[in-house]
């Protein structure tokens, strides 16, 4: 009866040890590429790189954990959130840039007059 308990016991803790053997974990997981601002109100997000993140904490404390598929892969390649009111345009929609010069300087015919008053002045 005794060898029977011991046997059950090591065969239990073992199956445990071997499911967590398995698992990944997420410590090492990347965080976004730049965060929302505190006043975003959604509960998933998607960085300038594409991946997912899903809001999560604690009486007020907000966590962005990555989302995974069933095999634990992060899930990426998705479209950016669009956050109205942040300020940034996208490259897209840019102004094409603006080259200004400087004005050239004044023809020699302006000057002409004014040396012409000059030598006649000096005779």
């Amino acid at each position: 009866m005794k060898l029977t308990r011991i046997v059950a016991c090591t065969v239990i803790v073992a199956s445990g040890l071997v499911g967590g053997l398995h698992a990944q974990s997420l410590r090492n997981a990347q965080v976004p590429a730049e965060f929302p601002p505190a006043s975003y109100q959604g509960n998933q997000y998607v960085d300038s790189r594409g991946c997912v993140f899903i809001r999560a904490g604690i009486d007020g404390n907000v966590t962005w954990v990555p989302r995974v598929n069933r095999q634990r892969n992060l899930i990426c390649g998705q479209t950016p959130t669009r956050i109205t009111g942040t300020g940034t345009a996208p490259a897209e929609t840019a102004a094409a840039p603006v080259q200004i010069t400087v004005d050239p300087p004044a023809t020699a015919s302006a000057s002409a007059p004014r040396t012409s008053t000059a030598a006649t002045a000096q005779s």
